[in-house]
């Protein structure tokens, strides 16, 4: 079961004045609390913290130097980001901390079967074939314009891989990215699919999968990629892809070192404060098509040793 509660509404980007937010907070709170959990864990920062400690959860964890002493009743030392490690590195030290095996299994994430035939049949709607070469491209980002790679490189990109690969480019997104997608397929002169809004989180994960590839910047939808083993390019910019990069072995990551990047700090969400995106529009077209180009290489061999 998932119960949100979007805390940039309370950031100062957001409408933080507003007191209908803080009375949806203390709505979820009362929730919590009736449901009487045994176990609270705090991933990351004070909101959380305070959250955990306010659903009465008996036993409450969370890193010690991310909220006051009386928040956890097992606190771990320390805190996010003393040292540059991967975010998952941070999340399962509070796994262990919980109880979780050393060693066990890597988890495989697993599609329901009713997802998997609703994006089948999504597919073949729009013209999407079984044996299709597809390639999924995501050109938003949807908590900061910062981490977005500029919208007439994705149309450059996405053009050459249909022109000179061959593949079928699928566009992903969430409704609320229509006005950035459209701006994309408009300065294309191939026709991509365009899915953007049109699937649940488990309708594109099975999607990925029948993808040989993603090219996404830092986003939910690379690291979905990651979790259901669909190698990607990923674009970086603001953001550290040491500690929030794609966590898998098929991933290559591209980057332009600037005097500004890494920038993001998580206090507020992704804008550049220069206001000039120099991180973002220093990554070229051509990198990006020769590092997928590379990647579709490599998959191909894959299938014919498979085949043979």
């Amino acid at each position: 079961r998932v119960l949100s509660f979007d805390l940039n509404k309370l950031r100062p980007s957001g409408d933080m004045l507003n007191l209908a937010h803080y009375r949806d907070l203390w709505s979820l709170v009362r929730l919590l609390r009736q449901e009487r959990y045994d176990l609270a864990i705090s991933f990351y920062g004070l909101y959380a913290g305070i959250l955990a400690f306010l659903s009465g959860a008996r036993r409450r964890i969370g890193y010690r130097g991310e909220g006051c002493p009386f928040l956890f009743s097992l606190p771990i030392p320390g805190r996010r980001y003393e040292k540059r490690q991967h975010e998952v590195e941070y999340n399962l030290a509070l796994a262990r901390a919980a109880g979780a095996l050393e060693g066990a299994e890597p988890l495989q994430t697993q599609v329901p079967g009713a997802a998997r035939e609703s994006a089948d049949l999504l597919l073949e709607r729009e013209g999407i074939a079984p044996r299709d070469l597809l390639v999924a491209i995501h050109p938003g980002s949807a908590n900061g314009a910062a981490k977005r790679w500029p919208a007439p490189s994705w149309a450059g990109l996405a053009d050459r891989l249909e022109k000179e690969l061959g593949v079928r480019v699928i566009i992903s997104g969430v409704a609320s990215e229509g006005p950035l997608v459209r701006e994309v397929t408009q300065r294309m002169n191939t026709r991509p699919v365009v899915l953007a809004g049109k699937t649940s989180i488990q309708e594109l994960a099975y999607i990925l999968t029948r993808c040989r590839l993603l090219v996404a910047g830092d986003s939910a939808p690379l690291h979905l990629a990651c979790a259901v083993g669909v190698p990607v390019v990923a674009l970086f910019g603001p953001t550290d892809p040491a500690i929030s990069g794609p966590y898998s072995g098929r991933a290559t990551v591209l980057r332009k070192q600037t005097s500004c990047s890494p920038c993001y700090d998580l206090q507020d969400t992704p804008e550049c404060r220069r206001r000039n995106l120099e991180c973002m529009e220093a990554i070229a077209v051509d990198e990006v098509f020769a590092a997928v180009r590379l990647h579709l290489e490599e998959t191909a061999s894959t299938v014919q040793e498979i085949a043979t």
